[in-house]
């Protein structure tokens, strides 16, 4: 990730559980807490890289061995 990237946050609070956005180089990125956990999109994220259809990316991210190993698979 040798870019520079510009995030810019707000946030918005919805009964219990939290949800909040944050702007990175110009795509929202979702970001959802619950139950003492925090979510992040990934579709958001890999957005980034290929705004008109994000679902390969993900799809990529899923098969690599560095995600599975992260996991813990």
């Amino acid at each position: 990730m040798g870019k520079k990237e510009s995030v810019q946050g707000t946030n918005k609070v919805q009964g219990p559980d939290m949800s909040n956005k944050i702007t990175v180089n110009g795509i929202e990125v979702s970001i959802k807490g619950k139950n003492k956990a925090t979510y992040i999109s990934l579709t958001d994220i890999a957005k980034l890289e290929k705004t008109t259809d994000p679902r390969f990316v993900v799809k990529n991210w899923m098969r690599s061995k560095e995600t599975i190993a992260l996991l813990g698979l």
